[in-house]
């Protein structure tokens, strides 16, 4: 196990800290400018970071197991979240709540505040995949191919196009 690196903790949760001041609504009314700075970087500064620290060298199980670990409670609250925007007054309410909706915002388009965790499995699976099947080629290809799985995606809507990119697997760079 890798030690922590207590400067991207430390940033992390400054992150984290300025997501959950300006998810607020009072405070995202009051500053609209200073909300459309933060959004600018603390984003894609979580997907760098988790491309930074993924390891893609384990086994499928292993790996497996570490995606249970997001996709479980990533499926129970984006469950919960599209059952409670049916009933509870929200920005943007759900108008007719069913089985095939809540599998549709799991799997494909997260409505709730848990869509960046569906990124993040999303990136992971694709950076694990690409990790496998071109583990023998060059890193600049390697990069190419990931990045044109990323866009192509998006393209497709289950990711978005401004934060996939920035989901990186820094490792391979670095070998």
């Amino acid at each position: 196990m890798r030690e922590r690196v207590a400067t991207a903790d430390f940033v992390k949760c400054v992150c984290i800290i300025l997501m959950v001041l300006f998810h607020l609504a009072c405070v995202e009314d009051a500053y609209p400018y200073a909300k459309a700075v933060v959004y600018t970087f603390h984003m894609p500064v979580f997907l760098f970071l988790s491309g930074f620290f993924a390891n893609m060298v384990k086994p499928a199980a292993a790996f497996g197991r570490y995606i249970l670990w997001i996709f479980i409670p990533y499926a129970v609250m984006e469950s919960a979240y599209t059952g409670m925007s049916a009933v509870l007054p929200v920005r943007d309410p759900v108008e007719s709540l069913s089985p095939v909706l809540i599998l549709h915002n799991v799997f494909l388009r997260p409505i709730g505040p848990y869509w960046y965790l569906h990124t993040l499995i999303v990136a992971l699976l694709t950076c694990y995949l690409c990790s496998v099947a071109c583990r023998r080629l060059p890193t600049v290809l390697f990069l190419i191919v990931f990045s044109l799985c990323l866009v192509l995606l998006s393209y497709v809507g289950l990711l978005s196009t401004g934060n996939a990119l920035y989901f990186r697997d820094i490792q391979k760079i670095a070998n």
